[in-house]
């Protein structure tokens, strides 16, 4: 399982009951994604930039 916290959104990686499992347990502490990311800043959880990510859009 792997989770990666970006600026703009949150990439959970794993198999389905375990990225079922792990956003119930987010549920309870956060309401938004952006409270997430922002809690992630503040705790000095590596936050990645999008850039030069898989899914990002081709301009």
């Amino acid at each position: 399982m792997k989770i990666y916290l970006h600026e703009r959104g949150i990439i959970c990686t794993g198999k389905a009951w375990q990225v079922r499992r792990l956003l119930k347990q987010y549920t309870a502490n956060y309401t938004y994604v952006k409270e997430w990311i922002e809690d992630g800043k503040s705790q000095q959880i590596k936050v990645q930039s999008l850039k030069n990510h898989p899914f990002e859009k081709k301009t």
